[in-house]
């Protein structure tokens, strides 16, 4: 169901225009014929969705890395701290 623009303009319809103005800009929101802008929005949402896709996999790497280095520190840590205190190398009197 198309939304149909008439001279006189409710306060709804500007609502509408002005929505539609931030969301596409003043040089991008032109009247356009369905099949054109049915195409346009296809071809714009794919090159949105390989960028957003390439670019949540390569923040999953770098995410993925940073936790594996910081939970590899932790688990290194408390192996050395285990030998030196098995030793009576390092004597830990917590209480």
């Amino acid at each position: 169901m198309a939304i149909q623009q008439t001279k006189k303009q409710s306060d709804l319809e500007k609502r509408l225009r002005l929505l539609r103005q931030q969301v596409y800009g003043k040089d991008k929101f032109r009247v356009q014929s369905s099949e054109f802008r049915i195409k346009d929005e296809i071809s714009t949402n794919y090159k949105l969705q390989t960028t957003n896709f390439s670019s949540d996999i390569s923040y999953l790497h770098q995410d993925l890395l940073k936790i594996s280095l910081l939970a590899g520190s932790a688990l290194g840590l408390q192996i050395i701290l285990f030998i030196l205190s098995k030793n009576h190398i390092l004597n830990l009197n917590f209480f």
